[in-house]
């Protein structure tokens, strides 16, 4: 997992230096090639960092967006970060990390807000990896990691 995080976080930085914030990392918008190299696609809902999101409508994927989208805060990379978060959580433990049968808006904020705990449903992942994928979904955006290069620091120590 810390190898397609990697590949992605790659990515997305490479994005990020266009100024383009993807806004729907899922794993089904992310890609293994036959040598094992993960690639992100499907930028069908990416914005220029800064730019006005010209829809009302919030379009994201429940498990995975970020809790700032909720409260219509501006998209910015640390929300790319977080659905990432969201995804590897889903790739370790079987299963996404909130339950979210519900289209109310305020449910989902309520749901978002409680933290999670992946060490319960991934008890065989290092102590480190999950304190990573944890920190990438902290609920406060200011929590994450602060940039794609430390990020992808981060991953490098946890890989060897």
């Amino acid at each position: 997992m810390l190898k397609i995080a990697y590949d992605v976080v790659s990515g997305l930085k490479a994005a990020y230096q266009l100024n383009l914030i993807h806004r729907d990392i899922k794993p089904g918008n992310m890609l293994v090639t036959k040598d094992g190299t993960a690639k992100l696609v499907d930028f069908g809902l990416a914005v220029v960092q800064g730019g006005a999101d010209e829809n009302e409508d919030i379009w994201a994927t429940p498990f995975y967006v970020p809790p700032e989208k909720l409260v219509r805060e501006p998209d910015t990379y640390l929300g790319d970060i977080y659905a990432l978060g969201a995804t590897c959580y889903h790739a370790l433990a079987g299963q996404p990390p909130f339950y979210a049968n519900t289209s109310s808006l305020e449910e989902m904020i309520e749901i978002k807000s409680a933290g999670v705990d992946l060490k319960s449903v991934a008890p065989d992942a290092t102590t480190g990896t999950i304190k990573l994928f944890e920190k990438m979904m902290a609920h406060s955006a200011a929590d994450r990691p602060a940039s794609y290069d430390v990020l992808l620091s981060e991953i490098q120590k946890r890989q060897t």
